[in-house]
């Protein structure tokens, strides 16, 4: 190998080892802001779940243990899975839809969103209020136009929303935050949330979890614990 030769396969394994350094530094960006985006730009929602405060305490230590093992679709999809089973606790329910802008904009946006989800995140509810209602931010950023969830049928398009967000092959990053926030504070301090009316009639509550469902279940759907009223 001459000398020129190998200076220049020296410098391929310099750059190659710097960007990989880069990579393992910023995790959550699936895509660099390089790549051009489709036709019509690139999208950022945020998908926003209050949850009631009976089942807060499942719901926390079920979100630490997801962002802490997943990242990306993964972790959209546990996610939504973790929200799915806990239905019955919906109380608010909403999103914030940005317009399509180019890649880089995006990810301006997303980090954006994702700054102020988590300006507000205790860990858990507040200690002066046990069982404040959790809200779930999930903000998706992908190269395409995200699913758009309207007031018309909120719970329905949120549902869509996650599970189809969740097989998108042009993500470009996925973050979930959650806060407490006492339930008479929510229309103020999410004005995108819309509430959500859940019937109780002919349920028990999981003395683990807090969690509602139906007297004829022997476990509770939430978190498998033998069915026993709270």
């Amino acid at each position: 190998m001459t000398g020129i030769a190998l200076g220049v396969l020296l410098i391929a394994i310099v750059v190659g080892a710097i960007y990989a350094a880069k990579r393992r530094r910023d995790p959550d960006w699936l895509v660099e802001p390089s790549v051009a985006a489709p036709t019509g730009g690139s999208d950022v929602s945020v998908l926003r779940v209050a949850i009631d405060g009976t089942t807060s305490k499942f719901v926390v230590r079920e979100l630490e243990r997801i962002t802490t093992q997943y990242s990306g679709a993964e972790l959209l999809r546990e996610t939504g899975l973790l929200l799915r089973r806990v239905r019955e606790e919906w109380i608010y329910g909403g999103a914030i839809n940005d317009p399509l802008r180019s890649l880089a904009e995006a990810k301006q946006a997303f980090a954006s969103h994702v700054a102020e989800a988590k300006s507000a995140r205790p860990g858990a509810p507040g200690s002066a209020d046990p069982r404040a209602a959790v809200v779930v931010s999930i903000i998706v950023c992908a190269q395409g136009e995200l699913v758009t969830v309207s007031q018309a049928s909120v719970v329905e398009e949120l549902r869509r929303a996650l599970e189809a967000g969740a097989y998108r092959s042009d993500l470009v990053a996925v973050e979930v935050a959650w806060s407490a926030c006492a339930a008479s504070e929510l229309p103020t301090r999410y004005p995108e949330l819309i509430a959500i009316a859940a019937s109780t009639e002919g349920k028990i509550r999981c003395a683990n979890c807090g969690g509602a469902f139906v007297a004829e279940l022997v476990t509770c759907p939430h978190c498998g614990a033998p069915a026993r009223a709270a």
